[in-house]
C-alpha cells in the first residue's frame, strides 16, 4: 500500500474506502507536502486550489486538506513543524482550511471565517448536481465573499456521494452536497466552518480595498514577514513605526467580515467559504 494512502486512512478512518479512493484520486492533482524523519514518512498535508470571490476581486487561494500524523508518531511536533513550513513557503494573501479540530489550529493563527448549517433530518427529494449548483450560485448571490464553484466541483461531490452510496438532495430550506448543507437564504450561525489565515499581510490588505488611519502592529508567531506596522489608504498599506498591537488571527477575522475586531477598522460583510476536501 503506497504510504501516503495508508497515512490518510489511519488519519480519517470515518471515510469508507470507496470515498477515501475518491478523495485520494483528487489530492494526487493536488501540491502534495511531506515531513520525513529518519528516513520515514511522518506527516503529510495537499493544497488544493481554490478560485474564491472576495469583495469583487477573483483570487486563487491554497485550501489545506488531509494535514495527518500516523497515530505511532503524534505528539512529537511533526503536524505543526509541516504546517509552518508550509505556510511560510506560499506567496498568496490567505489560506484556508476545515479543521478536524478549531482549537488546534487556532494556535497557529487560523481563525474561523465560515459557519456550518444543521442537516435536516428530512433529506426531502434527491436532486441532480447542477440542480445543487444552481441553488449554491443563488445562495451565494449578493455575498461578499465565497469560493467560485464549477461544473468540476459538482462532478467530484458526485463521485463522493455515489461512493458512500448518497446523493445529493433538496429539503424544504435548502440543498445538501457532501460539503454541508446549503440553507435558502444566508445567515451566521454559532458553529464555527471553515478556517483562515493571512499569508502575507501586504497582499493580504491589497485586497480589502479599506482605508484607515489609525496603525496596526501584527503579531505573527509563525511568518515573520508578517510583523510589521501599517496603516491602509484605500488598500493600500502604508507601513509605519509602530501601531495598536493585533494578532494576525485577529486581523484574519476582521477581513473576513467581523468589523468589530481589529478596533473597528474594517467594514461588517458577510461570507461563506463552504469547501471541506
Amino acid at each position: 500500500m503506497d504510504e501516503f494512502y495508508r497515512l490518510y486512512r489511519e488519519c480519517f478512518p470515518e471515510d469508507s474506502d470507496r470515498c477515501a479512493d475518491v478523495i485520494m484520486k483528487k489530492l494526487s492533482c493536488a501540491d502534495r507536502r511531506a515531513l520525513y524523519d529518519g528516513g520515514r514518512l511522518r506527516s503529510a498535508l495537499y493544497l488544493v486550489e481554490k478560485k474564491v470571490f472576495y469583495c469583487g476581486k477573483t483570487i486563487t487561494v491554497p485550501h489545506i486538506v488531509g494535514l495527518g500524523t500516523f497515530i505511532e508518531d503524534r505528539k512529537k511536533g511533526y503536524a505543526a513543524e509541516l504546517l509552518k513550513r508550509t505556510l511560510n513557503s506560499l506567496d498568496c494573501p490567505f489560506v484556508t482550511l476545515y479543521p478536524f479540530s478549531h482549537a488546534f489550529y487556532e494556535k497557529y493563527g487560523f481563525s474561523a471565517v465560515s459557519f456550518d448549517f444543521d442537516e435536516p433530518s428530512d433529506k426531502g427529494i434527491p436532486v441532480s448536481s447542477d440542480r445543487a449548483r444552481e441553488k449554491y450560485l443563488r445562495f451565494c448571490d449578493g455575498l461578499d465573499f465565497y469560493v467560485l464553484r464549477g461544473e468540476e466541483d459538482y462532478r467530484f461531490f458526485d463521485e463522493v456521494y455515489r461512493a458512500d452510496g448518497e446523493g445529493f438532495y433538496e429539503a424544504d430550506k435548502g440543498v445538501g452536497c457532501p460539503d454541508g448543507f446549503i440553507p435558502e437564504v444566508f445567515r451566521k450561525t454559532q458553529k464555527k466552518g471553515v478556517m483562515a489565515r493571512i499569508v502575507d499581510l501586504e497582499k493580504a490588505m491589497r485586497l480589502t480595498g479599506v482605508s484607515c488611519d489609525r496603525p496596526v502592529s501584527v503579531k505573527d508567531g509563525i511568518i515573520e514577514k508578517n510583523n510589521r506596522s501599517f496603516s491602509l489608504d484605500g488598500g493600500k498599506p502604508v507601513f509605519c513605526e509602530s501601531g495598536e498591537e493585533t494578532d494576525v488571527s485577529v486581523l484574519t477575522s476582521a477581513v473576513f467580515g467581523d468589523g468589530t475586531k481589529a478596533g473597528g477598522r474594517f467594514p461588517e460583510i458577510d461570507g461563506y467559504l463552504a469547501d471541506k476536501y
